[in-house]
């Protein structure tokens, strides 16, 4: 038995061995008070598609500038 096995073990033997129990948390889930897995992966959602358009702006920015460049070295 592996050392994580051991620690739920553990655990299950203290606060009862009950499968129903909804504080029972997996390794890989998160677990947090008000928030569901789909509330937590929609604000991911929303993070990821700010910082995306974020990169969008500053590439435009830049092509602005560097089209600003060449015809300043063209005239």
């Amino acid at each position: 038995m592996g050392k994580n096995q051991a620690y739920k073990a553990m655990q299950r033997s203290r606060f009862g061995s009950s499968s129903a129990a909804p504080d029972e948390v997996e390794d890989s889930m998160v677990s947090l008070p008000g928030l569901t897995n789909t509330d937590i992966l929609f604000q991911a959602l929303c993070r990821t598609l700010e910082l995306w358009d974020q990169m969008q702006k500053g590439y435009k920015r830049t092509c602005l500038v560097w089209d600003h460049v060449r015809m300043q070295e063209l005239c």
